[in-house]
């Protein structure tokens, strides 16, 4: 079950629970138009501001701005608290479009910017690690045990796992300049993965085409652990090369598995690639 929030601005966002479906399952739109005050939640660090340049839909988008030799904290990007945590056996999906325009420099220290990041923390609320999907600087050689070297235009990494995993093949994926594109992961928390019995399981798309399916891995360090928030940018890694924006729109976050499947018949939240400016 799907719940359109309405319209809803940056940093005003509309949040919706669907208590007809379970007490724990929620949907929130994180649309970047125009609206009313946010609710509690959100936190749109400094440098965030609604913007009219570019649009995935809609009127606006959200521009995220970085400063050069800033790592970012408190100015780039925004911060989602979830509703309710995320604990074993739940899943979680989490949907946006990116506009990053030409001649944005995405280099870092360690060659991966972070983007898309999901928050765990174990029964304290002691920090478990993030669940990454990270944007790698082109042509960048990278190193994961067990894997070796290899490239990819994005990795996927969970903290509390320590492997990174490749997403996606260059150059046919690699991020594209002045046009917007779609990005979405989809994941099964536990602390087993699904190779080994359990039901772990994380999946990435880019404009809805399924770029990973990784059934090797715990989602949870724990099976008491949980997913309590969202983490968009955030912190640039070595700090910022230079002074810069990039526009995030159209983001929903949902633990209601969608009626909607990719080519393969996966559950997710797959909407046509905005073609807006």
């Amino acid at each position: 079950m799907r719940i359109s929030c309405g319209s809803a601005i940056w940093p005003v966002i509309a949040t919706c629970a669907l208590h007809p479906v379970s007490a724990a399952a929620w949907t929130t739109d994180l649309a970047c138009e125009l609206s009313n005050p946010p609710p509690p939640g959100i936190t749109a660090f400094s440098l965030t501001s609604y913007s009219t340049a570019h649009a995935a839909s809609g009127a606006g988008s959200c521009q995220m701005g970085i400063t050069a030799g800033s790592d970012g904290w408190g100015t780039f990007g925004a911060v989602y608290a979830f509703p309710s945590n995320v604990t074993q056996g739940s899943s979680i999906w989490l949907r946006a479009s990116l506009f990053i325009p030409p001649g944005f420099d995405v280099t870092t220290d360690d060659g991966f910017l972070k983007f898309l990041r999901i928050h765990t923390a174990n029964a304290s609320g002691g920090n478990e690690g993030y669940h990454d999907l990270l944007i790698s600087t082109p042509g960048n050689i990278n190193w994961s045990p067990g894997i070796g070297n290899w490239t990819a235009p994005y990795i996927y990494n969970f903290e509390g796992a320590a492997k990174l995993f490749g997403v996606g093949t260059d150059p046919a994926d690699d991020f594209v300049t002045g046009a917007w594109e779609t990005y979405e992961i989809n994941v099964v928390f536990d602390s087993t993965p699904k190779s080994s019995g359990g039901n772990a399981e994380v999946r990435i798309w880019k404009n809805n085409a399924l770029l990973l399916d990784n059934t090797d891995q715990p989602t949870l360090v724990s099976s008491t652990d949980y997913a309590d928030a969202f983490y968009l940018f955030t912190y640039w890694n070595g700090n910022a090369p230079a002074t810069q924006s990039l526009y995030v729109d159209d983001m929903i976050i949902s633990t209601d598995t969608p009626s909607n499947r990719d080519a393969a018949g996966n559950p997710c939240l797959c909407a046509p690639t905005p073609t807006g400016n």
